[in-house]
């Protein structure tokens, strides 16, 4: 179990499975900066690393990582509402082996195996990992768990350097993040996979930070400016 606190308030992460990884702060190395007075034009000394506002956003939140290797690849997907008798026979026409229910239409995915294969034993019962969610999107269950303070919410954002996956912000709030614990899967991340890859334990695939709900109502007010 690992607590962050949170200016007066305590964020406090866990592992639910042996296999999940903590989420981590991201470790800025501030860049070397080379003077050479020899050189009469070019002095690349403004970069972004010593740049306070960037380094200030980086540091903010907590780095996930992914807990497997993974090989991801973008699939194809059909959404069709039909009986479950009438599934076979669309399948055949669509060349689409799995289906699954969501909401009130089945969701046809192809290629299937890369994210079947990986389940865990939650409560002594086999768990799938990794969810169809709709428009080529999947629910990545992490094994991990939170709780935050009942009046701060987490907001999941992708980091630039992941262009392996698509990450889908997303807020959750206590409610919520109790549900996740409770299940005994833990945290779960929404992506679609953009590339034929490979996913690596310990790679880091998205950020979580988390704020005070009360900024959620926050309203934006546009006024001219009166001149002097």
């Amino acid at each position: 179990m690992k607590d962050t606190i949170i200016s007066n308030k305590k964020l406090t992460l866990f592992n639910l499975n042996k296999w999940s990884i903590l989420p981590e702060k991201e470790q800025i190395d501030k860049p070397k900066i080379n003077v050479d007075r020899d050189l009469r034009y070019i002095h690349n000394q403004r970069v972004k690393g010593v740049c306070w506002p960037y380094v200030t956003a980086s540091k903010f939140g907590w780095i996930i990582k992914s807990p497997l290797d993974v090989a991801i690849e973008p699939v194809e997907e059909y959404q069709v509402k039909c009986d479950s008798d009438e599934l076979e026979d669309l399948g055949g026409m669509l060349d689409v082996n799995f289906w699954i229910k969501r909401g009130d239409v089945f969701l046809g995915i192809k290629p299937d195996g890369w994210f079947r294969v990986h389940q865990a034993r939650i409560n002594g019962v086999w768990q799938n990992l990794f969810i169809p969610n709709g428009e080529k999107t999947f629910e990545w269950r992490l094994g991990w768990g939170i709780e935050c303070p009942e009046d701060y919410v987490l907001m999941i954002l992708p980091i630039p350097n992941q262009k392996k996956i698509k990450v889908h912000p997303g807020i959750l709030t206590n409610s919520s993040l109790k549900k996740f614990n409770e299940s005994g899967l833990g945290m779960s991340l929404a992506f679609e996979p953009i590339e034929k890859a490979t996913i690596k334990r310990n790679e880091p695939i998205a950020k979580i930070i988390a704020f005070p709900q009360e900024a959620l109502a926050t309203e934006l007010q546009v006024t001219d400016k009166e001149e002097n």
